[in-house]
């Protein structure tokens, strides 16, 4: 038998200690966490705002929360789901969709803090930085445990947050289009930023697909190419259609009152009527008097309810036919024993 070097011995096992849960999850970054919740002391209980985007196999998540000592508290929240209500049925998780899920999140905000009307952030989308007016809603921009490479999705969120309307300091370095030559020299290429914006890089792949024919990879341009909003137009148009409707206010308050009726259309009425929540004692006199309709009593014959006396309650059954397995109370004559 060869050697084995003892690489982690008891000492080792005895002085580890675990993490956190959340980081064994793999879901918090306590190190970055801990420095993005610290606020000042001169701001005294002014709540700390993080711009927290988190992406998954099917959506992608961005969120307005502040920390507070019982728990971080959720301003608003919007998920790229939302987006087929403004015509997009499919990819959802690329970086345009980022991009408009950003939007969204902002101009939803926005209104919540009736600040909409004062900010309304970019018009024009080219993918360039631009200055924000005096006083604007601030938020840090918190991507988790996401590596901070370059073109990644977590900044296509900032960057449609910072167009909506929401302050949130950063450069251009990670942006698509941000690139150092042998010189050390830095340039950025808007034209490029905005192509990703605007899905042309997800045109040129189906374009790609269709001229060698792909057949076992046909279902991705189908996916797009079945959505009646987009059609047979390009991508490009499309998102730019989504996103005006995204920052337009009337277009949101057409949106909250069709939701409305497509709730209250989809109320479906249970078989069984489900009775209110009642005191115990309601419960137990509605109880004892179907008991008493019944010709024959559901309790042994030597437990039977005597009517005339009703000064000796004594509690003695178990029924479970009942959903909240109530106790009953039964009177019985003074000579009766349990």
């Amino acid at each position: 038998m060869a050697f084995v070097k003892l690489v982690k011995g008891t000492p080792y096992f005895k002085r580890f200690q675990t993490k956190f849960r959340r980081r064994r999850e793999g879901k918090t970054d306590y190190y970055a966490r801990s420095r993005l919740i610290v606020q000042d002391k001169d701001k005294y209980n002014s709540p700390k705002y993080r711009f927290v985007v988190r992406h998954t196999n099917t959506k992608i998540i961005c969120q307005v929360i502040y920390a507070t000592l019982k728990g971080d508290k959720v301003v608003a929240a919007a998920e790229s789901t939302e987006l087929k209500r403004f015509g997009l049925t499919s990819g959802l998780t690329n970086y345009a969709a980022a991009y408009a899920t950003g939007l969204l999140l902002a101009r939803r905000t926005l209104k919540t803090l009736k600040m909409d009307k004062f900010y309304e952030g970019n018009k024009t989308i080219d993918g360039n930085l631009k200055t924000q007016r005096e006083r604007p809603f601030f938020a840090v921009l918190d991507i988790g445990l996401v590596r901070s490479t370059l073109g990644n999705r977590v900044f296509a969120a900032l960057k449609g947050a910072a167009d909506g309307g929401i302050h949130i300091p950063h450069n251009n370095r990670r942006f698509p289009g941000f690139s150092v030559d042998n010189d050390k020299k830095e340039k950025y290429d808007a034209n490029v930023h905005k192509d990703r914006i605007f899905g042309v890089h997800v045109d040129k792949y189906m374009a790609l697909l269709q001229k060698e024919k792909k057949t076992n990879q046909r279902w991705k341009i189908l996916s797009l190419m079945s959505n009646s909003t987009i059609g047979n137009k390009p991508l490009k148009t499309a998102w730019c259609q989504i996103s005006l409707r995204i920052g337009s206010r009337r277009f949101m308050n057409e949106n909250q009152k069709e939701q409305r009726q497509s709730q209250e259309r989809c109320q479906i009425k249970s078989k069984r009527e489900i009775t209110p929540n009642t005191e115990p004692r309601d419960q137990i006199s509605q109880i004892k008097k179907e008991l008493m309709l019944q010709k024959r009593s559901t309790l042994p014959p030597n437990k039977l309810l005597n009517q005339r006396r009703r000064h000796d309650f004594i509690y003695i059954w178990y029924i479970t036919k009942y959903p909240l397995s109530i106790l009953l109370l039964y009177e019985f004559q003074q000579n009766n024993q349990l």
